[in-house]
C-alpha cells in the first residue's frame, strides 16, 4: 500500500492514540526525538509484566509505540509509508529517490518488548545515523 492519505491518517491516528494514552505533563509526547525517552521508560515498565498481558494488549502497545516512533521520524526527517507484505507491517521509507532507508518500527518494538539490548531512543539514533551516512543508491533496512 503506497502513501495514500488513508494510510498516513491511520498511522497518524495510532500515534495520536499513543499520545492520548501515555503522555503526561512531566513527559509529554510531542513528536520531538527527545520524547522517545518517555517511551523507553514505558517499555521498561511493560517488560516487567509482559507475561501477564493479553496478546491484544501487546498488539496495542506495538501499534501505539511503533506508530509514534514512525511519526517522530516522519515529522523530523520526512519519508513515505508503505505496507511491507513479507512481514505484514508498515514500513517507513526515507530518502527516496536518492537512496532508500527503510525502518520497520512495529517489528522493532515487538523485539524490544523481550530484548532490552537497545532502547527506542537508540534505535532512532541508528536510523538518523544511517540517514546521515547514506550515499546515492543505498538501499538499507534499519532493523
Amino acid at each position: 500500500m503506497a502513501n495514500d492519505n488513508e494510510f498516513v491518517n491511520s498511522m497518524s491516528a495510532a500515534a495520536e492514540m499513543c499520545v492520548a494514552r501515555f503522555s503526561n505533563d512531566d513527559e509529554p509526547l510531542d513528536y520531538q526525538p527527545d520524547s522517545l525517552r518517555h517511551l523507553d521508560l514505558l517499555l521498561t515498565e511493560v517488560q516487567n509484566f509482559l507475561d501477564d498481558m493479553h496478546p491484544d494488549q501487546v498488539k496495542f502497545l506495538v501499534s501505539a509505540f511503533g506508530s509514534y516512533l514512525f511519526e517522530v521520524v516522519r515529522r523530523t526527517h520526512g519519508g513515505t509509508y508503505y505496507w511491507y507484505e513479507p512481514e505484514d507491517q508498515p514500513v517507513l521509507i526515507l530518502g527516496e529517490p536518492e537512496y532508500k532507508i527503510s525502518m520497520l518500527a512495529f517489528g522493532k518494538i515487538q523485539k524490544l518488548l523481550t530484548d532490552a539490548s537497545e532502547s527506542i531512543s537508540q534505535y532512532y539514533g541508528r536510523v538518523v545515523d544511517q540517514l546521515q551516512m547514506a550515499q546515492p543508491g543505498d538501499n538499507l533496512t534499519v532493523g
